[in-house]
Parts: C-alpha cells; structure tokens; sequence
C-alpha cells in the first residue's frame, strides 16, 4: 500500500507507523522480519519529510507555506537532490529559490531598526547567519511584497534570507527524529516527489520513496508507561486487617485516579507487624 494508506491502517490496527530512535530500536525492527510468513525485504516506516514546514532564522518563527507570504519563482522549491534547504532571492526577478546550504550567496541581515543591509560577501548560509548576527542582528526575514522589493532594491546577485528548513526531522507519531541510518548516497528526491522513507529489513538501511508507491508496512504498538514507587506507612492501625487494607486501597485508587493513574497494583510488604510499602 501507499505511504499515506500505511500510515491510515497502523493508526486504525496498532498506534502509528514504526518509529526508530536508536539502533536497539533498528536492530528489534530488523529482527521482527525473522518468522514472517511474508518474504518482506521493503517496507514503510514512520520517516517523512514535510517539504511544508520551514523556518526564519530571525526569532526561530514558524513559516507557514501557502499561508505566509512567499514568493517562490515557478516550481520551487524543489528539493534538488534532497539537498535544498536554504533559501536566497535571485536578483533577475526579486523571486525566492531554494539552495544548498553550502553554496554561496551574499547575505542580507536585518538590524535592529528593522533596515536591511546587503553584504557585498559571497559565503555559505550558515556563515551568513553567522555575520549577520555578529554585526547586525539576523538575516533578513520578509513578510511582504514591500519587504521583498527592498531587498531586490539592494542587491545585485544571489542573496540570502532567514528562511530554511529540517529535513527529515519527524516522524508519523510526531516524535522528532534522533537516528537515521540512511543507506549511502540517500535521501536523493529522484523526480522531485521522494517525501516518505522505506527500510530494507536485510540491510537496515532507508531509502526516500514516492509516497504513491507500494510496500509493505511496519507498524508499532503504543507502548505503555509503567512506574513503580514505594509508600511507608506510619500507623497505629493494624495493617495487617484485611478491612484496614481494604479502606486504604479503596481512599489511595480514588485519590490516584483523580491524578489520572489507573490500572494500579498494590503489593504489601509487612516489617515487625507495623510498616508496610505499597507498589504500583
């Protein structure tokens, strides 16, 4: 089934798509392959790149594509070889392009008093920000059409602004990605449209994939938090009398339940006819 599909039948069947946070969780998502009644090679997990979400550097604020203003030039951004994920404005037509990280432009920071300074420096983006906020306060953020004129006003090569993204860097669940084992050479977007990620279960390794193809599915179960802690009691009841027993269980579940705690187990433990530990 398609990405989207999987996802839709892991959130009906179990909790969501399979989520990997470390290589214990790799290697138990490997080995769940062994005993299969399917010769599963591929299938999807929860890895997805949401080519919607980006972000100015100048106050880490949220960029809402199709909903902020924008003024991207005919397809962009398009992702060229899963490596575009910076942005300068071209000086030609004033329009936005996304770009690899590591090629050079020339910043525009924005000061303190809200003007915007042109930096006659071709450098990385990341050494951009960098100057910026040494010198003046970020690079340049644009919220309209008049801030955008001002900037092409300024400039007479590539420039680069504020806005960038993360690739890759959730998953379906919404947890935040902190260990990816793609395979050498990938995530490559071939045509522009590779957004969901697959895993070879013979070699542990990803791949992107069109969302539209089809595989098999790796799901996970919703994993239940257990604690445990311990009550002393100090007493002159007889907590060995079941009834004494009774009373405290039924007042300490009403109270953990108010609390939200369900599903609790007491265990006793009765030292020199007194003192007695609860666990949940």
């Amino acid at each position: 089934m398609s990405w989207t599909d999987a996802q839709r039948y892991c959130r009906e069947q179990f909790h969501d798509l399979a989520t990997i946070d470390n290589l214990e969780d790799l290697e138990r998502r490997q080995a769940s392959r062994r005993g299969s009644d399917y010769d599963i090679d591929i299938a999807w997990i929860g890895l997805y790149d949401d080519r919607t979400r980006w972000q100015w550097s100048h106050g880490n604020q949220d960029y809402k594509m199709g909903q902020d203003y924008d003024n991207w030039a005919g397809d962009e951004p398009n992702n060229v070889d899963a490596k575009q994920n910076c942005t300068v404005i071209m000086p030609q037509t004033g329009e936005w392009s996304d770009r690899r990280c590591s090629d050079l432009a020339c910043p525009v920071c924005i000061n303190a008093a809200g003007n915007y300074i042109y930096v006659q420096e071709k450098m990385t983006w990341y050494k951009a920000r960098k100057y910026c906020v040494s010198h003046h306060t970020e690079l340049a953020i644009v919220r309209d059409a008049t801030e955008n004129s001002k900037i092409y006003a300024l400039m007479n090569s590539n420039a680069w602004i504020g806005l960038h993204r993360n690739p890759w860097s959730h998953w379906s669940d919404g947890s935040r990605t902190t260990y990816l084992n793609w395979e050498t050479g990938q995530p490559i977007n071939y045509g522009g449209n590779q957004n969901c990620a697959s895993m070879n279960f013979i070699t542990a390794d990803y791949r992107d994939k069109n969302c539209q193809d089809f595989f098999y599915v790796a799901c996970q179960e919703l994993q239940i938090q257990r604690s445990t802690f311990r009550i002393k009691i100090s007493t002159e009841a007889d907590m060995t009398n079941p009834e004494v027993q009774r009373q405290f269980v039924e007042q300490l579940s009403a109270k953990m339940a108010k609390e939200g705690v369900t599903g609790m187990q007491i265990h006793w433990i009765v030292k020199d006819g007194q003192d007695q530990q609860s666990k949940k």
